[in-house]
């Protein structure tokens, strides 16, 4: 549904995209990630026709997105970061002032707000202010403006943004249900565990460089492959003896320790030889296990936290 090739994009002597390459298939759901920095808005602001690259070429429905926006603009549904909304309008007027500017009219607008607002679970509170709003309401109503044009492209930029547990837990819900509606979904968020849990496909980015790009299972999958990620905890050893165990063992690639327990991401296959070198240096080891890599072992390993 979406090919992007070779997109390049600078402002003044910042590269914020460097050659970056993906595609999306229709009904996919991909999650973008990424440092601060990294490139993610840029790059959806471009997907939703706001920003034009300097190079690469970037096509939807086989329709290229640079020369016709307005084609790409109708079938495409973009959420963005910042909330903002004319000073006291209620929720039924902000919908109202939505639908038309997507070109709707009459029953139609009527029976699109109708049908959003019930998906969001805002049905029934049309003549609530959108100023007074939580900020998890603020959130669904900018989901149900951003359905107002049945959009078969959903870009939505940091959708869980600010949101308390809960919320988040609703949001999700929300975009998980409209992915198994059909839709095409990009998603850019910091919270790794909901783009884990809701997308099919992860890219993420770094200095404006794609470091992972592809299904998600193909990826975690791909990490679990390449090194071992256990977890080990010590008897009475204090922090600071523990970190200089580990920074003198060859064959661990990285660690993180919070008092006597640990992460660790070993050379593949080296676990045996881990518990050998705890006990040669008299540690006594009170639990040791493997654990499957998740998406935040992959973000921590495949990024060192550059911005461009």
């Amino acid at each position: 549904m979406l090919i992007i090739e070779s997109l390049t994009k600078s402002f003044d002597s910042l590269v914020a995209l460097d050659n970056v390459s993906l595609s999306v298939n229709r009904g996919e759901t991909l999650g973008l990630l990424g440092p601060n920095g990294s490139g993610k808005t840029t790059l959806l602001s471009i997907i939703a026709t706001l920003s034009i690259p300097e190079s690469g070429t970037i096509t939807l429905n086989d329709k290229d997105l640079i020369k016709y926006p307005q084609v790409a603009r109708e079938i495409i549904g973009f959420m963005p970061a910042e909330f903002g909304v004319p000073i006291g309008m209620s929720i039924g007027e902000y919908m109202n002032f939505f639908g038309m500017i997507s070109g709707l009219s009459g029953k139609s607008k009527e029976r699109m707000i109708d049908q959003v607002l019930e998906l969001t679970d805002l049905k029934g509170r049309e003549d609530v202010g959108v100023k007074g709003l939580s900020t998890g309401n603020k959130q669904r109503l900018l989901v149900a403006k951003t359905l107002l044009n049945d959009p078969d492209l959903l870009i939505l930029d940091e959708p869980s943004s600010g949101l308390d547990p809960r919320a988040r837990t609703e949001i999700r819900l929300i975009l998980k249900e409209l992915a198994e509606m059909g839709k095409t979904i990009i998603i850019s968020s910091h919270i790794l565990e909901d783009i884990q849990d809701i997308c099919s496909h992860v890219c993420i980015l770094e200095e404006g460089r794609q470091v992972v790009n592809g299904a998600m299972e193909d990826v975690l999958d791909m990490a679990d492959a390449e090194t071992d990620l256990f977890y080990v905890s010590f008897e009475n050893v204090d922090l600071e003896s523990i970190e200089s165990l580990l920074n003198n063992c060859g064959f661990l690639d990285e660690f993180q320790c919070q008092a006597q327990e640990c992460e660790l991401v070993l050379q593949k296959g080296r676990g045996n030889d881990f518990l050998q070198y705890c006990i040669d240096n008299q540690f006594i080891i009170l639990s040791f296990g493997e654990k499957k890599q998740d998406l935040q072992d992959l973000f921590i390993s495949s990024t060192k936290g550059k911005v461009t």
